[in-house]
């Protein structure tokens, strides 16, 4: 029998291959990729007739769901280059039965891969009509697993040694050494093996099912299949040619030899033409089938989706009079077709292009905030110094005053009889100090600079507004579409990451784990109490160097600077001149921060609807003296109608689809 086809490749991250993606395709699977966020749907493929995945005996058990397996083999890999799977193509031949060929499969398998500790991933392919075409997909992990269950690297480093077994040590003072891989999976002669062990066990599996066919997997020259016989030299002839001289039969054996060889030639590169050709056929219908699938899991196009808007919104005011359904509709229709036109100038054209841009805003507008909150710290500060210099200034002639006096009960006198004077002075000098300037600070400059950060801060207020403007349009198309988005879209355009873990989830649940907040799990009664506190904005206190700390509506945080932070436990100032007390050490080293009602009450809804529990409508009331809905009510029913957002027994806390999209979900809350 002819060679049949047998092929190796490896899915590289550079070539934008993906390990779930191959694997979804060969199993004809829909399976989602946690590396690019994509689902990858091949449940169109008709022609898989059985598909299995091989682990060996170390291997977690959960890497028998193939998503499972095929992610942790792409999350373990974060090179751009990364290898992430060997894949094999082989020929299934025609002369057995069908049902013969998983066990065929699986012991050439385990034989040849599993046990040597790699998980297998195969499905069996056979294109209509029947027995037309039957191969096999291969899919292999390219890193070993530990005795623990987890990826072992793929090399590991190894010191160079001298003769007599000591490490060498190289000029810059570091050891010489070299890369080992662990494995040895990716040397030729493995290729050879497993193609040498493809041939035995196909003919095992012909002979038990009683076929004479036998497969031979060298090449056609290698077989030796039709090639012209040598012409019988003799000893006499073949003695003169080892001396070197030539002979008629020597010169027309080395003329058959090669005319043998242009004959291999040709014939190889015919089967190379007929192969190549073959690979082209089947590229193309993997490409189209891709094509497909990929056009079947595009983000849905905004165009339709306001149509549907509008055909929704025609059907709300059903039993509306006749007037006031032509209003609506041309009401709806204006706002509609601005939509459209806004979304043609900005290039918006699906749903994850919208995402994407009003991601993009978002962003935008996050950094122009942080830079006017920036800009006002320090206009504060500034203000801070000058009211500080101006202070000293005033008192400053009282100051020297008092440590000119020599007598301690005459000095303590004049401090009690002067002691707002002095205490305004110390506490403008300490603040001094604490940002590191003195009474010849150089004011004109410090005002230079505060104009310069006021005139920013009006500029980037300029920017914020102009930013808010560009927003609104996007928010109110997303908030237009998002009610006619259908569960199975909303999952094709952003999908949901619980459906990447959803073992996870499930086996936590099985071990009696509850979930408390967004992203923590723990057994009833085991809850952290930090978390907890921390989402429910209760008071605290930190110890310790950069420690941070909330009471009441102040947030405040200890310095980061050792020096400083050392000099908390001592009741000497550094200069030894005199005292002072440990709280005004304090003072100096802490930066603390007053928190406004508009900041608590943000605090309260984004820090609150991290708990599964969510935030509580009479807990709000008693903490701010308002109802919920007379400052969040419109948020809180937008959010209600995107189904983000339930309210139920005076608690309001996120759905499931609300905690996929959280971010999106807390950021309405912010005023």
């Amino acid at each position: 029998m002819p060679c049949p086809h047998f092929k190796i490749t490896i899915a590289k991250r550079s070539e934008n291959k993906s390990a779930v993606a191959g694997a979804a395709y060969q199993s004809g699977e829909l399976l989602f990729s946690e590396y690019d966020r994509k689902v990858k749907d091949y449940t169109g493929k008709k022609e898989v007739v059985h598909s299995e995945i091989l682990l060996p005996p170390n291997a977690p058990e959960e890497y028998r769901d193939r998503a499972t397996l095929w992610n942790s083999a792409e999350e373990v890999e974060k090179q751009w280059n990364s290898q992430l799977a060997r894949r094999f193509v082989v020929a299934l031949p025609r002369e057995m039965p069908l049902e013969m060929c998983p066990q065929m499969m699986q012991e050439y398998c385990n034989e040849h891969f599993v046990s040597k500790g790699m998980c297998c991933d195969f499905a069996i392919h056979d294109p209509d009509p029947p027995g037309h075409n039957p191969h096999c997909h291969i899919m292999l992990t390219m890193r070993a697993i530990d005795e623990n269950g987890k990826w072992m690297p793929k090399s590991r480093k190894v010191y160079d040694l001298d003769e007599n077994g000591e490490r060498i040590k190289l000029p810059s003072g570091r050891w010489k050494s070299h890369k080992e891989d662990t494995v040895d999976w990716n040397e030729q002669y493995h290729a050879e093996e497993w193609r040498h062990g493809w041939e035995v066990i196909q003919n095992k599996y012909l002979e038990l099912a009683g076929s004479a066919e036998r497969v031979d997997m060298r090449s056609y020259e290698r077989q030796g299949l039709d090639i012209i016989p040598t012409v019988h030299m003799g000893a006499a002839v073949s003695a003169l040619e080892r001396k070197g001289i030539e002979t008629n039969i020597g010169n027309l054996n080395r003329d058959i030899k090669a005319a043998n060889r242009m004959m291999n030639a040709i014939r190889s590169t015919i089967k190379n033409l007929r192969d190549w050709i073959a690979d082209i056929v089947s590229a193309t219908k993997e490409a189209f089938a891709e094509m497909e699938a990929e056009k079947k899991n595009a983000s849905p196009d905004l165009s339709t989706l306001l149509r549907d808007y509008m055909n929704l919104r025609k059907a709300e005011r059903s039993d509306w009079s006749r007037y006031g359904q032509q209003k609506g509709t041309a009401d709806d229709l204006k706002a509609v077709s601005k939509a459209l036109i806004y979304l043609k100038e900005h290039e918006l054209f699906t749903l994850e292009d919208l995402d994407t841009a009003l991601q993009g805003v978002n962003e935008k507008a996050q950094t122009i905030n942080a830079e006017m909150k920036k800009a006002s710290a320090r206009m504060k500060v500034i203000t801070g110094i000058q009211n500080a210099v101006a202070d000293c200034k005033t008192h400053k002639a009282v100051h020297d005053k008092y440590l000119k006096i020599g007598w301690k009960a005459r000095q303590a006198a004049f401090a009690e009889s002067h002691k707002d004077e002095l205490d305004s002075f110390n506490k403008a000098f300490r603040y001094l100090k604490k940002q590191g300037v003195d009474l010849n600070v150089n004011l004109d400059a410090l005002q230079t600079e505060y104009d310069k950060l006021k005139a920013t801060h009006s500029q980037l207020a300029g920017q914020l507004a102009t930013v808010k403007e560009e927003l609104q349009p996007m928010k109110d198309i997303r908030y237009w579409v998002g009610k006619v988005l259908t569960p199975e879209q909303a999952v094709e355009k952003k999908p949901e990451p619980k459906h990447s873990v959803t073992e996870k989830v499930k086996f936590l649940q099985e071990q009696g784990f509850e979930r408390y907040e967004i992203s923590n799990y723990a057994k009833p009664g085991y809850e952290c109490r930090h978390n907890l506190g921390y989402w429910e904005r209760r008071e605290y206190l930190g110890l310790g160097l950069g420690a941070s700390s909330l009471i009441a509506e102040h947030r405040f945080c200890n310095t980061d600077k050792m020096d400083v932070y050392i000099r908390l436990n001592k009741t000497v100032d550094p200069d030894g001149k005199k005292e002072e007390s440990k709280k005004a050490v304090w003072e100096k080293a802490e930066e603390v921060s007053v928190l406004s009602v508009q900041e608590q009450m943000e605090e309260f809804m984004f820090l609150g609807l991290r708990k599964t529990d969510g935030v509580s409508e009479k807990s709000f009331f008693e903490t701010f003296g308002v109802q919920i809905d007379t400052v969040y009510g419109e948020t809180i029913g937008k959010l209600e109608k995107e189904r983000l957002l339930i309210k139920e027994k005076g608690q309001i806390r996120l759905t499931e689809r609300g905690v996929d999209i959280s971010n999106y979900v807390m950021s309405e809350f912010l005023f």
